[in-house]
């Protein structure tokens, strides 16, 4: 594959970077067998950061270090040209047409052009470095130009200048070669557009998340499928499976690794469904782990009357026991003023949080979600569930659920039982409980899963696993496991593959998540979740690009799939009790 090629050509280069500082204190046959001649400490060491910066660069496909690699390639073989033992010459020649043969080889495998935005701020630091050295140089000139050097402040004020020089360069090299910065938000008309895509019968139970507000989208080239994500550090993360049409996620797919490719940023993808995490593989975003389960419930079938669902089932009751009415619908502008208050007591000044797995703006009117909420005798909320819907209405993901801090035990399970009532009398198939990270550990009954669990236990304050955990394990229905999985650093996944030509919005180590869709083919034992069987890929070739992202056509489409928000109401869960 090209990307080996490309890491393999940039570990000659590394190590002459490190051999090049031996040159100035080592034996002399060092000297001239790497540089041709001797280095004072300093240049060599100059010399040395920067070759292993363009080394990365290099290994990460960034155009512009391959390019300064391509001109001082044979001007170190000229420079060296004359100096040092017939042996030692022939040496540096070989490994240098050898490099620079590879080099010319691979000139268009490097698809990470400089940003911009990067080399304005490397030629700042440049032009800084620069004229400090100057003014440094212009007083070391004035002050010994008519008397001899007495101080030996003055004896190192050239050593002084050089270092600023140099330290310039090597930081404006850095910057140069950095990832591109993180693309701007997508704008609220590709949020709408993306949200048609939401409502695709295709859409799996984190689809909603990718209309979050701060998500960027990558799209497949016919405009049925696309892929949000957001850029952290020079990794772009993708959010869930690519929404919309399952044909066409192989294209969108290769639309965001494309993207990822051209901006020098590294792949990772947190919450895909086990097709789509094999589509992922297949394009080299691989290195996985297990990270957790999600539990989903068939609405069709559940019930609170199994002995298993005794617990739930008392704290239902104690509910109604305490007074408490359940309202659901859509959201409400008139009634945020009073969820407030349930909300700012949940969060307890912490700011919201989440990515793959959870919107933002918990109080933004959204009209494909549906809010249940709960409240005492005198109509004072105590708790509320807000669920994004998703799959033409067939599909509801509890997003996020705040409750008083004294609101009665057994809230959050009442508003959950109610909304699968309401749902099973509007053709919803499905309710996702979320995620619950590592369950394994807790599920684990050996030592270790204990100590790991005991571990996890310190880190409720900031992401609370434990909680999560022993809420999703409530419900009798099979539990779908996840994976995480990102590309290597420095590497571009799959470069052999065709370029896509898909458009992108104007902009794990993380993971990627593994979910089975499929209710029936994942069974929970004591201990860990069991594949009894995996979906097939649905790999039938998409149709021919017959239009672009913001062909009015398309889009109309796409619109036409969007389901409308399910109707408000009350119900009455007392026959489940």
């Amino acid at each position: 594959m090209r990307r080996n090629a490309l890491r393999a050509l940039a570990a000659p280069v590394a190590a002459v970077a490190v051999a090049v500082p031996v040159t100035a204190t080592g034996p002399a046959w060092t000297a001239a067998l790497v540089t041709g001649g001797h280095l004072r400490t300093g240049a060599a060491v100059s010399l040395a950061v920067a070759l292993l910066i363009l080394a990365r660069g290099l290994a990460g496909g960034r155009c512009l270090a391959h390019r300064l690699l391509l001109g001082l390639v044979p001007v170190w073989l000229v420079a060296s040209a004359g100096t040092g033992p017939l042996v030692s010459r022939s040496a540096r020649w070989l490994l240098g047409l050898a490099v620079l043969g590879a080099l010319l080889a691979l000139r268009h495998d490097v698809p990470a052009r400089p940003h911009p935005r990067r080399l304005r701020t490397a030629s700042q630091v440049a032009g800084a470095g620069l004229a400090v050295a100057v003014a440094h140089a212009g007083w070391l000139a004035a002050v010994t130009a008519d008397s001899p050097v007495t101080s030996v402040r003055v004896a190192l004020a050239p050593f002084g200048t050089g270092l600023v020089a140099a330290g310039a360069a090597i930081v404006a090299l850095a910057v140069a070669l950095a990832p591109a910065p993180p693309p701007p938000p997508a704008s609220a008309a590709e949020r709408a557009w993306v949200a048609a895509l939401v409502a695709h019968p295709d859409a799996d139970s984190l689809a909603p998340f990718a209309t979050r507000t701060d998500r960027t989208y990558a799209v497949s080239p016919d405009g049925r499928a696309a892929i949000g994500y957001r850029v952290l550090g020079g990794t772009a993360l993708a959010g869930g499976d690519p929404v919309g049409d399952r044909t066409a996620a192989a294209a969108a797919i290769a639309a965001f690794l494309d993207t990822c490719a051209r901006n020098g940023w590294r792949p990772a993808v947190l919450g895909a469904s086990d097709p789509a995490a094999r589509r992922w593989r297949a394009q080299g975003v691989g290195h996985g782990v297990v990270i957790g389960d999600e539990a989903i419930l068939d609405v069709a079938s559940f019930s609170l009357a199994s002995r298993r669902m005794r617990n739930v089932r008392q704290a239902v009751r104690r509910t109604h026991n305490a007074g408490l009415t359940v309202h659901i619908g859509p959201p409400d502008p008139t009634r945020t003023a009073a969820l407030e208050p349930v909300l700012r007591d949940w969060l307890r000044g912490h700011p919201e949080r989440g990515f793959a797995m959870n919107l933002d703006r918990l109080l933004a009117p959204r009209p494909d979600c549906v809010v249940a909420v709960a409240a005492d005798r005198h109509g004072v909320p105590q708790a509320f569930a807000r669920f994004a819907t998703c799959a033409a209405g067939r599909v509801l993901t509890l997003d996020v659920a705040p409750r008083r801090a004294d609101a009665p035990n057994g809230v959050v399970e009442r508003l959950i039982v109610d909304v699968l009532e309401y749902g099973r009398t509007r053709g919803v198939a499905e309710l996702s409980l979320n995620f619950a990270g590592f369950r394994r550990v807790y599920a684990g009954t050996g030592p270790a899963a204990r100590a790991a669990a005991g571990l996890a236990h310190l880190f409720d304050t900031w992401i609370e696993l434990g909680p999560l955990y022993r809420f999703t394990a409530k419900p009798p229905d099979p539990h779908a496991y996840t994976w995480g999985g990102y590309a290597s650093s420095g590497s571009r996944p799959d470069a052999d593959r065709p370029p896509s030509t898909g458009t992108t919005a104007p902009e794990m180590k993380l993971a990627a998540s593994v979910r089975p869709r499929q209710r029936g083919r994942v069974q929970l034992d004591r201990d860990h979740p069991v594949r009894a069987g995996e979906e097939p890929l649905d790999d039938r070739p998409a149709d021919p690009p017959a239009a672009a992202r913001h062909d009015v056509a398309a889009q109309s489409r796409l619109t036409s799939c969007r389901s409308q928000p399910l109707p408000s109401g009350s119900v009455n869960v007392a026959n489940e009790l």
